[in-house]
Protein backbone atom coordinates (compact mmCIF):
# COMPACT_ATOMS: atom_id res chain seq x y z
CA UNK A 1 0.00 0.00 0.00
CA UNK A 2 2.80 2.42 0.92
CA UNK A 3 4.63 1.97 -2.38
CA UNK A 4 1.46 2.56 -4.37
CA UNK A 5 0.65 5.76 -2.53
CA UNK A 6 4.20 7.16 -2.55
CA UNK A 7 4.79 6.32 -6.23
CA UNK A 8 1.45 7.85 -7.23
CA UNK A 9 2.12 10.96 -5.16
CA UNK A 10 5.45 11.42 -6.93
CA UNK A 11 4.82 10.22 -10.50
CA UNK A 12 1.21 11.35 -10.99
CA UNK A 13 0.69 13.86 -8.19
CA UNK A 14 3.93 15.79 -8.62
CA UNK A 15 5.68 14.87 -11.89
CA UNK A 16 2.61 14.48 -14.12
CA UNK A 17 1.04 17.69 -12.80
CA UNK A 18 4.33 19.63 -13.15
CA UNK A 19 4.82 18.56 -16.77
CA UNK A 20 1.15 19.18 -17.56
CA UNK A 21 1.46 22.78 -16.31
CA UNK A 22 4.47 23.42 -18.54
CA UNK A 23 3.38 21.45 -21.64
CA UNK A 24 0.09 19.58 -22.04
CA UNK A 25 -1.49 16.43 -20.64
CA UNK A 26 -0.29 14.23 -23.50
CA UNK A 27 3.35 15.19 -22.92
CA UNK A 28 2.79 14.68 -19.20
CA UNK A 29 1.45 11.16 -19.83
CA UNK A 30 4.42 10.32 -22.07
CA UNK A 31 7.23 11.66 -19.90
CA UNK A 32 5.85 10.62 -16.52
CA UNK A 33 5.23 7.06 -17.76
CA UNK A 34 8.68 6.93 -19.38
CA UNK A 35 10.32 7.90 -16.08
CA UNK A 36 8.04 5.50 -14.17
CA UNK A 37 9.25 2.66 -16.41
CA UNK A 38 12.91 3.65 -16.07
CA UNK A 39 12.63 3.86 -12.29
CA UNK A 40 11.48 0.24 -12.17
CA UNK A 41 14.39 -1.28 -14.12
CA UNK A 42 17.08 -0.20 -11.68
CA UNK A 43 18.89 -3.33 -10.56
CA UNK A 44 17.57 -5.57 -13.36
CA UNK A 45 19.75 -8.60 -13.93
CA UNK A 46 19.19 -9.11 -17.65
CA UNK A 47 18.37 -7.01 -20.71
CA UNK A 48 15.27 -9.04 -21.60
CA UNK A 49 13.94 -8.77 -18.06
CA UNK A 50 14.69 -5.02 -17.97
CA UNK A 51 12.90 -4.46 -21.30
CA UNK A 52 9.81 -6.37 -20.17
CA UNK A 53 9.73 -4.60 -16.81
CA UNK A 54 10.16 -1.25 -18.58
CA UNK A 55 7.39 -1.97 -21.10
CA UNK A 56 5.06 -3.22 -18.37
CA UNK A 57 5.63 -0.39 -15.95
CA UNK A 58 5.75 2.35 -18.61
CA UNK A 59 2.45 1.18 -20.13
CA UNK A 60 0.96 0.86 -16.65
CA UNK A 61 2.32 4.35 -15.90
CA UNK A 62 0.58 5.69 -19.00
CA UNK A 63 -2.68 4.10 -17.92
CA UNK A 64 -2.33 5.55 -14.40
CA UNK A 65 -1.52 8.99 -15.84
CA UNK A 66 -4.55 8.93 -18.14
CA UNK A 67 -6.73 7.86 -15.20
CA UNK A 68 -5.33 10.75 -13.16
CA UNK A 69 -5.98 13.19 -15.99
CA UNK A 70 -9.50 11.90 -16.63
CA UNK A 71 -10.54 11.99 -12.97
CA UNK A 72 -8.53 15.04 -11.89
CA UNK A 73 -7.15 13.24 -8.83
CA UNK A 74 -4.55 10.55 -8.12
CA UNK A 75 -6.79 8.39 -5.92
CA UNK A 76 -8.29 6.18 -8.66
CA UNK A 77 -4.76 5.54 -9.96
CA UNK A 78 -3.61 4.73 -6.40
CA UNK A 79 -6.32 2.06 -6.25
CA UNK A 80 -5.34 0.58 -9.64
CA UNK A 81 -1.67 0.66 -8.59
CA UNK A 82 -2.47 -1.20 -5.36
CA UNK A 83 -4.34 -3.86 -7.32
CA UNK A 84 -1.40 -4.26 -9.72
CA UNK A 85 1.09 -4.51 -6.86
CA UNK A 86 -1.04 -7.12 -5.13
CA UNK A 87 -0.75 -9.44 -8.16
CA UNK A 88 2.76 -10.39 -7.05
CA UNK A 89 1.42 -11.79 -3.81
CA UNK A 90 -1.62 -13.37 -5.43
CA UNK A 91 0.24 -15.14 -8.21
CA UNK A 92 3.24 -16.06 -6.10
CA UNK A 93 6.10 -14.01 -7.49
CA UNK A 94 6.81 -12.98 -3.94
CA UNK A 95 7.31 -16.54 -2.63
CA UNK A 96 7.68 -15.48 1.00
CA UNK A 97 4.17 -14.09 1.29
CA UNK A 98 2.15 -15.44 -1.62
CA UNK A 99 -1.38 -16.60 -1.07
CA UNK A 100 -1.53 -18.68 -4.21
CA UNK A 101 1.59 -19.89 -6.01
CA UNK A 102 1.16 -19.69 -9.76
CA UNK A 103 3.93 -21.69 -11.36
CA UNK A 104 4.33 -22.71 -14.97
CA UNK A 105 5.64 -26.28 -15.08
CA UNK A 106 9.45 -26.28 -15.15
CA UNK A 107 9.63 -22.59 -16.10
CA UNK A 108 12.29 -20.37 -14.51
CA UNK A 109 11.04 -17.51 -12.34
CA UNK A 110 12.53 -14.88 -14.68
CA UNK A 111 10.55 -16.33 -17.60
CA UNK A 112 7.38 -16.27 -15.52
CA UNK A 113 7.98 -12.61 -14.65
CA UNK A 114 8.62 -11.77 -18.31
CA UNK A 115 5.34 -13.44 -19.28
CA UNK A 116 3.51 -11.65 -16.46
CA UNK A 117 4.88 -8.23 -17.42
CA UNK A 118 4.14 -8.93 -21.08
CA UNK A 119 0.51 -9.52 -20.14
CA UNK A 120 0.49 -6.38 -17.96
CA UNK A 121 1.92 -4.39 -20.91
CA UNK A 122 -0.73 -5.58 -23.32
CA UNK A 123 -3.65 -5.08 -20.93
CA UNK A 124 -2.41 -1.64 -19.82
CA UNK A 125 -1.90 -0.55 -23.44
CA UNK A 126 -5.41 -1.68 -24.44
CA UNK A 127 -7.07 0.07 -21.50
CA UNK A 128 -4.98 3.22 -22.08
CA UNK A 129 -6.00 3.31 -25.75
CA UNK A 130 -9.65 2.91 -24.69
CA UNK A 131 -9.34 5.83 -22.27
CA UNK A 132 -7.58 7.99 -24.87
CA UNK A 133 -10.33 7.25 -27.40
CA UNK A 134 -12.97 8.30 -24.86
CA UNK A 135 -11.02 11.48 -24.06
CA UNK A 136 -10.69 12.30 -27.76
CA UNK A 137 -14.44 11.90 -28.27
CA UNK A 138 -15.13 14.05 -25.20
CA UNK A 139 -12.80 16.79 -26.54
CA UNK A 140 -14.55 16.73 -29.93
CA UNK A 141 -17.99 17.13 -28.35
CA UNK A 142 -16.98 19.97 -26.04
Amino acid sequence: VGNSVSEELFFRGYLFKSIERKADWKAAVFFSSLLFGLAHIIGSTSIIYAVMIFLGTASLGALLAVITYKHGTIWPSVFVHMVMNSKERLVGFDKSSSIFVFNFVNTPMETQLIICWGIVSIISAIITLFYLQKLKKAEIHS
